[in-house]
């Protein structure tokens, strides 16, 4: 399994404290891009880590179920 994944997993709550409402990009098991799309937190992440392809979420708002 990947460790961003993993990472993001265990980290949920604090993230969305931070990023609710937000698309963000992980790489190392850090945010290193966000945005109001997922373009804007791609590109931000490509930046900081050109090599790397980052793995994409978006951060829901509290009490928002997604299916």
């Amino acid at each position: 399994m990947d460790k961003d994944f993993v990472w993001l997993t265990k980290t949920t709550p604090a993230l969305q404290e931070k990023y609710e409402g937000k698309w963000i990009a992980i790489v190392k098991k850090k945010v290193v891009g966000v945005g109001k799309n997922a373009k804007e937190a791609y590109v931000a992440a490509k930046k900081v880590y050109p090599d790397k392809e980052p793995l994409m979420e978006f951060v829901p708002r509290k009490g928002l179920l997604v299916l």
